[in-house]
């Protein structure tokens, strides 16, 4: 079993970050450059261990390191009072960089590297947060619309002879309910016949779910740990391979990162409860 550690970045870590910057952006970015020299010279102004280092000592910049079986994987840089010519408020902060490599992006960690982020942003009381990301890049713009972000603008950018068109993406930080009545929460579809009414804290959400009998979960993981509650009907549940079917009553725990499906053989109501918080239920 594979174990994830993200932790806040250190000095001692800016070697890792540094070379984890210029594989990164080799794997998302280097096809689309005609002069080698260019992606070299940008290597060696933005991804120096002394540019690095400074970065991580400045109060300004908070940064993260997520390892796999002590092997470092990726990165995410989140930069304090960052203005974004999009947005008027001065209260906002900048997503500026989460990469992960190629090898273990399906280990969710950018979820990870960006819920961490996303919560020390809200911890710190900022409004609003925003990021930059290149417009033929659908991956990373589908990662963050899932997660509640959208497009404000477009810019350029330019690295040597390259002029690379970006699309600006901002999220607005919800403030917390502390008090809430289900009947006055609406009622998402978020899969195919699975109707949620979904309730987040600061590290965990809370899902109501009215299913359709015959609806399907495809086999699928995330780093979230999660407990599901059969409150009525059947529902056919399989978790790391194994197959039960569950009744009323019945409580289920997923570790985080196991694969998991399900089927409901009856209209059915469950609840699940995540933690941390699905940011991209919000």
């Amino acid at each position: 079993m594979n174990t994830i550690e993200i932790r806040l970045a250190k000095k001692e870590d800016a070697q890792f970050i540094a070379l984890l910057g210029r594989i990164t952006f080799t794997e998302t970015f280097g096809h689309l450059f005609r002069d080698q020299k260019d992606l070299i010279d940008y290597y060696n102004l933005t991804f120096s261990v002394q540019k690095i280092e400074d970065g991580i000592k400045k109060p300004n910049n908070i940064f993260w390191i997520a390892f796999v079986n002590r092997l470092p994987v990726g990165y995410a840089k989140l930069k304090l009072y960052s203005n974004s010519e999009f947005i008027e408020s001065k209260d906002v902060c900048q997503l500026q960089k989460i990469y992960v490599l190629k090898d273990f992006l399906s280990m969710k960690i950018g979820f990870g590297l960006q819920d961490l982020l996303l919560k020390k942003a809200k911890e710190l009381n900022f409004k609003k947060v925003w990021l930059s990301v290149l417009n033929s890049n659908e991956r990373a713009i589908n990662f963050y619309k899932k997660n509640g972000f959208e497009k404000i603008g477009n810019h350029d950018f330019q690295i040597g002879k390259e002029n690379f068109e970006f699309i600006a993406m901002k999220k607005n930080f919800k403030k917390l309910h502390l008090y809430m009545n289900l009947s006055k929460i609406e009622e998402k579809e978020i899969f195919p016949g699975y109707f949620g009414k979904l309730i987040h804290g600061e590290k965990i959400t809370w899902a109501f779910w009215r299913v359709i009998k015959g609806s399907e979960v495809p086999e699928h993981s995330h780093h979230h740990e999660q407990m599901m509650h059969v409150v009525e009907g059947e529902f056919e549940f399989t978790l790391d391979g194994n197959k039960m079917i569950c009744k009323a009553g019945d409580v289920i725990h997923i570790p985080s990162n196991k694969l998991h499906s399900g089927i409901a053989l009856t209209d059915c109501k469950l609840m699940d409860v995540f933690s941390p918080a699905r940011e991209e239920y919000k």
